[in-house]
């Protein structure tokens, strides 16, 4: 096993022991899986904790908010999203709260689709995505494979909305806001709307970029993306893509 994932809190620096798990093609792809949870007090220097996972994790299926780690336990069975079909049958995949000073489990739930395998983390909710390598940011093939994203309540994990037919699986979140690329309110799933100037007539926001090289990016004036070269959207003004 080697150390995979990687973060750095106030208090602790969390990592996992795992395999790469590397599928050598024309395009070298890595599906990394990881079976033991770790946390090192940066204050001491010494191990805090450490848990070894159930079946094994995804490297993008752990998400940091906080006092808390978020982490989905199992991996995904679909060959869009992994290596290479896995023998026997399933584990009840979960998705866990752990205590981030104890490694203790706080909560978790079973409530998460079976391709669902990253996690994002912001403002006391913990939202469950599809992600795969290499494929634009609303795609048709990866929306095929169903699960959409489901998002909790981080203090007891309570689901609090879901959008099963999302095609997106690198949404981007910017202040209390989730881009799809179409604008929800993060906490509720109360799409943002916007009305046209000319007929008047109101329908959800969307920032209209070209996702053809990259995701979106962003901070609360303007959202980023790369296309061949560096886009920008106001999206205070809710207008205007320029390209350098």
């Amino acid at each position: 096993r080697i150390w995979e994932f990687l973060a750095v809190t106030d208090t602790h620096l969390v990592g996992t022991l795992g395999r790469a798990n590397i599928k050598k093609e024309w395009w070298t792809k890595a599906y990394p899986a990881n079976s033991v949870l770790f946390a090192i007090n940066k204050q001491t220097g010494e191990l805090s904790w450490t848990r070894k996972l159930r079946e094994e994790a995804d490297t993008n299926a752990i998400a940091i908010d906080g006092a808390k780690i978020f982490i989905i336990d199992g991996l995904t069975r679909h060959p869009l999203l992994f290596r290479k079909p896995l023998k026997g049958t399933p584990p009840n995949r979960t998705l866990e709260a752990i205590d981030l000073a104890s490694g203790h489990t706080i909560w978790q739930t079973t409530d998460i689709a079976s391709t669902q395998n990253s996690l994002w983390a912001a403002r006391g909710v913990v939202m469950a995505s599809i992600q795969t390598y290499s494929r634009p940011m609303d795609d048709e093939k990866t929306s095929k494979a169903g699960g959409g994203i489901r998002v909790f309540s981080a203090h007891d994990g309570t689901k609090l909305w879901e959008a099963e037919t999302e095609k997106t699986f690198t949404p981007v979140i910017i202040g209390g806001t989730l881009y799809t690329p179409k604008a929800y309110e993060l906490t509720t799933g109360k799409p943002i709307t916007t009305t046209n100037a000319i007929d008047g007539v109101a329908s959800q926001f969307v920032p209209h970029m070209s996702k053809a090289c990259a995701v979106y990016s962003g901070c609360p004036s303007m959202i980023m993306t790369r296309s061949g070269s560096l886009g920008f959207y106001d999206i205070k003004q809710q207008k205007g893509a320029y390209y350098y």
